[in-house]
């Protein structure tokens, strides 16, 4: 499986992830004094009446080049980075499969030990104990289905386990 083809895969799970549509964004300049100006309401659908991300609990919408904000939800709500981790143990993956550190071909027995601890009311793939999946398929699981469980399976056989997993992560973060 190619770099550029996982790449616009990871991509096309995000936008898709994201449930928000896009919309065309003009921003002009005022005649009006800043004292004078009135806040506008953000707005919860598009131009079409399809929602703005109205199932979320967090969400803020930045104009790249300005910075205006154009929607928040909840945006100084402290949320948990699953997407964003997952994304990260898929580079891990991929790149130690670059390496020949791994194949993605390579078949991985899942153990009590990588499904221990997860919360129950994760997102999972349903691995069990003894079940043999490929390195393909549990990243396919991980990034489609956001199964945390292929996720710890993928750093036990990459690093070992979590915390060597996490340093690796930590590491490719700062580089």
């Amino acid at each position: 499986m190619s770099r550029k083809f996982l790449c616009g895969m990871f991509a096309a799970i995000m936008i898709l992830n994201m449930n928000i549509w896009a919309v065309p964004v003009t921003l002009e300049e005022s005649t009006q004094p800043e004292s004078d100006m009135v806040e506008e309401e953000k707005p919860t659908v598009d131009s079409q009446g399809r929602p703005i991300l109205a199932d979320r609990e967090s969400a803020i919408l930045i104009e790249g080049t300005s910075g205006v904000v154009l929607y928040e939800k909840n945006a100084k709500q402290k949320m948990y980075p699953a997407s964003t981790t997952k994304i990260m143990t898929a580079l891990i993956a991929i790149e130690a499969a670059d390496a020949g550190e791994i194949s993605l071909f390579d078949n991985v027995t899942v153990t009590e030990e990588m499904l221990e601890g997860l919360d129950i009311d994760g997102t999972s793939i349903a691995l069990k104990p003894g079940e043999i999946m490929s390195v393909d398929n549990l990243l396919k699981g991980m990034l489609v289905v956001s199964g945390n469980d292929a996720a710890m399976a993928i750093a036990y056989h990459v690093a070992g386990g979590v915390d060597a997993f996490c340093q690796r992560m930590n590491d490719r973060a700062v580089a």
